[in-house]
């Protein structure tokens, strides 16, 4: 490992300048000159091109280079999906920027950057959690429905009179349960008061998806949870591998099977009872995941799947230009893209992971699979193809990993 103790100069301040910009909505709030998410990306892009491409990860910018190439394509040619070539050169720029400072978080950069990194987004949660706590108290379901309203209307400018109050960005809940191995990695590892701090850092992760009213989330973050309390760095990868492999399949069939998730819902009202606090928002949770079934004209969640198959089974190699069901974000890439988009869209993602893999310890190792796994049922469950999903798993995960382990 490489990374340095020099001081932060004027580029880290700017990069994370950008990069808390585009994670907590409360700062574009408050700043309007920091709303636009592609001017801030191209900045990035043009810092790390002329100032940090050192960090660069080659193998993988030349997959994303093919898999953009094929998706400004389609968007010339009139693809729904991806609607403008504008929005394809905004997918590139965010996977491109989140994936390059993931090697400048943890081998070519700086220990300086990765802390204040760090710091940054934990007290931006924590003053997230209080204040989303605070506003939902007077507007319960804000969250939720903030993302609904925009993604219906297509204005954001009332989401930001909201933001300004603190309320946590709905699309941020589905990045959340991509700390919750690393978080579990440094409470195992850390001492008493260190114990004390990443405890505090995961309930607040688990509050936020509470208040966010996302089941995906929700089940996601209780499973990662979960599996951080069975793995040990002592027993052996294959070991921990194995049970990783059977909780994720075991949650894959909880999160494909409506009857089975509705059972949960009762079990849990039935533990709390029916005068409850807890009672309201548990039917709460079970409606927001059953929504795409049983409001308005909206398909199930199954047939938004199938939508997204029958794509791309009517062309397997070009994918095509008609509106998949936007419930997936990786059947809708494949179905929209085809293989000759897909494949390189996995290359890139194959590249980038194995080479941040390699700058953990070994015995850490089996947290970022977590981390992985976590990302890529996300991506599959849900139309979630955003920012804060990128930073976390290229960015803020592995930089939790690679801080050095604390003496007892």
């Amino acid at each position: 490992m490489r990374i340095s103790t020099n001081k932060i100069n004027w580029v880290d301040v700017v990069l994370l300048v950008i990069i808390a910009s585009l994670s907590f909505m409360f700062i574009p709030a408050w700043l309007p000159l920091l709303r636009k998410g592609w001017q801030l990306l191209m900045l990035a892009s043009a810092l790390i091109l002329v100032f940090r491409h050192n960090s660069i990860n080659q193998r993988a910018v030349i997959a994303l280079f093919l898999y953009s190439l094929v998706v400004v394509l389609n968007a010339m040619s009139g693809d729904l999906y991806i609607g403008s070539p504008a929005n394809a050169i905004y997918d590139m720029m965010m996977l491109f920027v989140s994936s390059s400072l993931a090697f400048y978080c943890t081998v070519n950069g700086n220990l300086r950057f990765v802390k204040v990194l760090i710091t940054i987004t934990f007290i931006a949660l924590l003053f997230e959690m209080v204040a989303s706590f605070i506003v939902l108290e007077v507007n319960p379901g804000l969250i939720r429905g903030l993302y609904s309203m925009a993604k219906q209307e297509g204005d954001v400018s009332l989401m930001y009179e909201y933001y300004r109050m603190g309320i946590m960005d709905y699309n941020m809940a589905h990045a959340l349960p991509l700390l919750i191995p690393s978080l579990i990695c440094r409470y195992k590892e850390g001492r008493v008061k260190e114990k004390v701090l990443f405890a505090l850092l995961i309930a607040v992760c688990i509050l936020l998806t509470w208040l966010s009213e996302s089941a995906t989330a929700l089940m996601l973050i209780l499973l990662m949870v979960f599996l951080g309390v069975l793995v040990s760095a002592k027993a052996s990868f294959r070991k921990q591998a194995i049970i990783i492999t059977i909780m994720s399949l075991l949650t894959v069939a909880l999160l494909s099977n409506d009857f089975v998730l509705g059972g949960i819902f009762d079990t849990a009202e039935v533990i709390v009872g029916d005068e409850s606090i807890y009672a309201e928002k548990i039917e709460e949770l079970r409606l927001s995941f059953m929504e795409d079934q049983t409001i308005g004209d909206m398909e199930g969640r199954f047939d938004r799947y199938g939508q997204s198959a029958r794509l791309f089974f009517d062309n397997i190699f070009l994918g095509s230009n008609q509106m998949p069901g936007r419930h997936s974000s990786l059947l809708d890439k494949l179905g929209t893209l085809g293989l000759i988009g897909f494949i390189p869209l996995m290359l890139f993602f194959i590249n980038q992971i194995k080479a941040i893999w390699r700058t953990i310890v070994p015995s850490r190792r089996v947290y970022y699979l977590e981390c992985v796994i976590a990302a890529f049922l996300m991506l599959l469950f849900k139309g979630m193809w955003v920012w804060p999903i990128f930073f976390f798993l290229f960015m803020l995960a592995p930089s939790l990993l690679i801080m050095p382990q604390t003496e007892k």
